[in-house]
């Protein structure tokens, strides 16, 4: 699996299909539409903007960035036109780095697992049930919480143990990355495991959806003084959402992975260029 390296930028031809064409409005990883965060708001290809006069390095440069992701795109325009029978044209392009994931790698951090479901949660089947455990724990423990991820071997029907507050209440998590829906069966077993571990609250956390008989499991048991909360694939996506990195606000910011090229785009690779 594949996802963007948030420090690194690419500044080979990406991506190459596009040509004489300076506008990308979509994202080429999570297909997410592109925000225009600074620059000239480039549409169509490049003969469009020249017309019949001249752009130069300072003017002729447009950022896209992908707030679902976090890719980029800069793209920097220059040339000249004299008509339609004398110009030319140039333009430069660099956006985000692609790096491979190799999730028997455990040296992987969890947060990388986190963004690239950000952007494609349709893969969470790829990704092995304990590092999905260790990802629904990095949520907690975005939200401030204390989280660890038990073994396998001593679990008890408990994946995740939460401290919520600082009274040191305990949440037991169980985790389910199945493609099936959860049973009445399945909850009831759980809140036997939370029962027999004194933990104070529970939550399942599933990538599908839970049946009717699973619900009613959990109303059953928060009516008798131990609270479940039922999280199906949607709405740890929320979740998983908030905890992610911010999107770019400002193109000026010197932590940007694009403020160098962004400072001097004639440093930027050429992607295209011809005359006539």
């Amino acid at each position: 699996m594949s996802i963007w390296n948030y420090q690194d930028s690419n500044t080979g031809i990406l991506p190459r299909s596009y040509g004489d064409q300076c506008y990308i409005g979509q994202c080429p990883y999570c297909a997410s539409n592109l925000r225009h965060l600074g620059g000239i708001e480039f549409i169509g290809n490049a003969a469009a903007h020249l017309g019949d006069g001249r752009w130069d390095d300072d003017y002729g440069k447009e950022l896209r960035v992908c707030d679902h992701c976090g890719w980029w795109v800069l793209t920097q325009l220059t040339g000249f036109a004299q008509g339609v029978n004398a110009g030319s044209v140039q333009i430069r392009r660099c956006c985000g780095s692609l790096i491979n994931l190799d999730e028997l790698d455990i040296k992987n951090p969890v947060d990388e697992f986190s963004r690239y479901l950000i952007a494609r949660y349709g893969d969470r089947f790829d990704i092995s049930p304990k590092k999905y455990e260790s990802i629904v724990a990095g949520v907690f423990g975005e939200f401030g919480y204390s989280a660890k991820v038990t073994s396998y071997s001593g679990d008890r029907g408990i994946d995740i143990i939460v401290l919520s507050d600082e009274n040191e209440k305990i949440t037991g998590v169980q985790v389910k990355r199945y493609k099936r829906t959860i049973k009445a069966q399945q909850i009831r077993e759980f809140v036997g495991a939370l029962f027999i571990q004194r933990m104070t609250k529970g939550i399942f956390v599933t990538t599908s959806d839970f049946q009717k008989g699973a619900i009613q499991e959990a109303l059953d048991a928060t009516a008798r003084g131990l609270p479940v909360e039922l999280w199906n694939a949607e709405a740890f996506y929320e979740r998983l959402a908030i905890s992610r990195r911010a999107p770019y606000r400002d193109e000026n910011d010197s932590e940007n992975p694009f403020a160098s090229f962004w400072k001097h785009p004639e440093s930027i690779p050429v992607a295209f260029q011809a005359s006539w």
